[in-house]
């Protein structure tokens, strides 16, 4: 697999020269995301890189990527779901394009700046609320679980 390691993604983020696309769903991008990246669910990946140029950047707000392109990279938060996306790009033509692995994580334990919605430890204060509550009520399923936290 062609890999961007970190410190490649940081210098082609601060040349800005990168189109990077965030593979991960609308709600994991909009808890927190890098500058720079656009989000395009892998679900949606594939349809998304056969529109036309014009469709494109009418959808996502920025120039198509391009077949010869070589700074096309995906990002998710492990690289499982970079790497399906890297898979898709190929088979669609996208040959010079890279995946990253674990960006999230590395990101995050350098303090690079993260765009949030909100303040970083309100939500990491909230993950931890709802992980911890979550598990002791395995058996009364989401609705149960989210009933039971609001209680």
């Amino acid at each position: 697999m062609d890999v961007v390691t970190y410190s490649e993604l940081v210098n082609m983020l601060s040349s800005h020269d990168i189109q990077l696309f965030d593979v991960r769903s609308p709600e994991e991008y909009q808890a927190g995301n890098i500058p720079q990246a656009v989000n395009i669910p892998l679900g949606t990946l594939e349809d998304s890189l056969q529109l036309s140029p014009e469709e494109f950047e009418k959808k996502f707000k920025v120039k198509a990527p391009g077949k010869d392109d070589s700074n096309i990279v995906f990002q998710c938060r492990t690289g499982v779901r970079s790497t399906n996306a890297l898979k898709i790009a190929h088979q669609l033509g996208f040959s010079r394009c890279f995946g990253t692995e674990e960006v999230e994580k590395r990101w995050s334990k350098r303090a690079q700046a993260w765009r949030f919605p909100c303040e970083r430890a309100l939500f990491t204060l909230a993950c931890a609320q709802w992980h911890r509550a979550l598990l002791p009520l395995p058996l009364h399923g989401v609705t149960g679980q989210l009933f039971t936290l609001r209680g």
